[in-house]
């Protein structure tokens, strides 16, 4: 299996003569560099063959971001949303949001990190996005918080392994119908106990 995005590559196949004559045949028309992956599109690779474990995280990227934004020297919470919070597009007009508050940048970065390694934030994220055309104060303090959560989570990976939980796959799914006049439905899958998206 090869997965091209842009000019990042990265392949695999469990015949390793196989792969090299498809390298070979690759480097007739392209300039590659082969190696140990390591890196790629940001999702840093850590393996451990003696174990058969791999880890995926983007600490690299959630520091650039946090710098990126001015959040280096925020206070870390331990949670990624108040829940006292709640919502809606309806606050008073006098809470539009800053000037020069970069919402909808914050929240495409906070998406890719989401897509990547950081399955714990999505539902936060989802709900951020929602209010992308006109945020409100609020909205800027939901994404705040977080840059927040995630300067002090920046370090967590995600982890698999061949030999926990081999080839299974489970489900989660939770609703609350019933509590609100906007249902929210949740569905969480994990693979070799690694969280992966609904």
């Amino acid at each position: 299996m090869i997965l091209i995005f842009a000019d990042d590559g990265l392949g695999g196949c469990t015949n390793p003569s196989k792969f090299m004559n498809i390298i070979s045949d690759l480097q007739k028309e392209f300039d590659i560099t082969f190696g140990e992956a390591g890196c790629y599109v940001g999702l840093r690779i850590t393996r451990d063959r003696v174990n058969r474990t791999l880890y995926l995280d983007q600490t690299r990227y959630i520091f650039h971001i946090v710098h990126r934004f001015g959040y280096d020297h925020c206070h870390p919470v331990s949670t990624r949303a108040d829940p006292n919070v709640q919502l809606h597009s309806t606050f008073n007009a006098d809470q539009e949001v800053e000037a020069d508050f970069p919402y909808q940048e914050m929240v495409d970065c906070l998406m890719f990190a989401m897509v990547g390694t950081r399955p714990d934030i999505s539902y936060a994220v989802g709900i951020v996005s929602k209010y992308s055309q006109s945020p409100k104060r609020i909205h800027c303090t939901v994404v705040r918080r977080i840059m927040r959560y995630l300067k002090g989570t920046a370090t967590y990976q995600l982890y698999f392994s061949s030999t926990d939980g081999v080839n299974k796959l489970f489900a989660y799914s939770d609703a609350n119908y019933a509590m609100t006049e906007n249902p929210v439905v949740g569905v969480l899958f994990y693979l070799t106990m690694a969280p992966l998206h609904g």
